[in-house]
């Protein structure tokens, strides 16, 4: 499996782990159990570590899965950072699912530093 989740406690912060290449499929399940995740735990903030992906999907991949997050998502309180992939080929995808996502509406936005992603998703 090329995605794990976890549960930060201390920050009520959902984080999901992508690693590798992630086909469409495998890329779905991810961001199905993500928004489960955040919904089972009454957390409006999402971490999503891209530091490991590779790629493996296409844009309309991505525009298919953003268009699947509840609209409810758009509440004020919610928040995704994004961990910038280290894979040159995967940081075009993530550029975009940020471009996608908030032309959606919703409240997200790309780090470099797991700091100050941290920081932004806390304020």
């Amino acid at each position: 499996m090329g995605w794990k989740i976890k549960l930060h406690r201390d920050f009520n912060i959902i984080e999901t782990t992508f690693d590798g290449d992630m086909q469409k499929e495998e890329l779905g399940n991810a961001v199905t159990a993500s928004i489960q995740a955040v919904l089972e735990n009454k957390s409006a903030r999402l971490l999503a570590d891209c530091t490991g992906l590779t790629g493996g999907h296409s844009l309309f991949d991505l525009y298919e899965n953003a268009g699947n997050i509840p609209v409810t998502f758009m509440q004020k309180e919610f928040r995704e950072a994004v961990l910038m992939p280290s894979s040159a080929g995967a940081r075009g995808n993530v550029e975009f699912w940020e471009t996608v996502t908030t032309n959606l509406g919703f409240k997200v936005k790309i780090f470099e530093n797991r700091d100050k992603a941290l920081e932004w998703l806390t304020e």
